[in-house]
């Protein structure tokens, strides 16, 4: 009744010893296995087992002594509403070559609680091209989509010399395809390349020459998302306008990460 492990994955075995079958010894075991199955889901207010990207990232962050304590909803944790709009996107339909359909973002991979909590989050967001907010007291989730724009910033609402803006970035900032490591199911879940995104446009802005960038997606199990989200990492640098404001106090009525 006291050692019953409950809560937590575990795994016992019996092997009887054969030094035929096992000549070097006892052998590595691993296993395929669902993850947790009381993940919240605040769209519906149940709890259960998901792969939703936005909704595991949330789980982890919530959960008070292997995460940061950010509850769902909280004062000081994570804003609902932002979640909630980032869970919808990680479950929008994307079609693939082949006819077939997968949700867009997916998380999928195995957290190593030796890690420090930042190091984790920032690789489970990997999966869902997405970034958390600390703003108004407040986590805010962000996955990797555009977003209608809803709110207007003009000169009136910029403090006079407030605004900066950057053309170009240098050469050795720049790359025109990237290439990396997903979990592979065919590998036996282990790390292998994706299917490498090059663009022939960019290539050409950089007289020739090919330039790689190398991702690890260590939370994504799809080669059609590992190469959805490689082309998001390319674009995202080469957009290379980048603008600074410093707003007024009404520029607060919109949210980092909006559109």
């Amino acid at each position: 009744e006291q050692h019953r492990i409950a809560g937590c994955a575990a795994i016992y075995l019996r092997l009887t010893y054969n030094q035929d079958a096992f000549p070097g010894g006892i052998p590595n075991i691993t296993v395929d296995m669902e993850g947790k199955s009381d993940v919240l889901d605040p769209r519906t207010n149940t709890r259960g087992f998901t792969s939703n990207a936005a909704l595991c990232v949330a789980d982890y962050m919530a959960h008070p002594n292997f995460g940061i304590g950010a509850g769902i909803g909280a004062d000081d944790g994570i804003e609902a509403d932002s979640l909630v709009e980032a869970a919808n996107i990680c479950d929008e339909t994307v079609p693939l070559s082949d006819g077939a359909t997968e949700r867009r973002y997916t998380c999928n991979g195995v957290v190593s609680l030796s890690e420090p909590p930042k190091t984790i989050i920032e690789a489970m967001l990997t999966a869902m091209a997405g970034r958390t907010v600390w703003q108004s007291g407040q986590w805010r989730l962000r996955a990797g989509a555009y977003r209608i724009p809803t709110e207007v910033l003009t000169s009136d609402d910029v403090r006079e010399g407030g605004i900066a803006l950057t053309t170009r970035q240098s050469r050795t900032s720049n790359f025109n395809a990237v290439r990396g490591q997903f979990v592979s199911p065919e590998n036996n879940w282990q790390p292998d390349d994706f299917p490498a995104y090059a663009s022939d446009f960019y290539r050409e802005e950089d007289e020739g020459e090919q330039v790689w960038r190398d991702i690890s997606l260590p939370f994504t199990i799809s080669a059609s998302a590992a190469q959805r989200l490689a082309k998001i990492e390319l674009e995202t640098n080469r957009r290379q306008q980048m603008v600074k404001i410093s707003g007024k106090l009404k520029a607060w009525r919109v949210s980092a990460g909006e559109t």
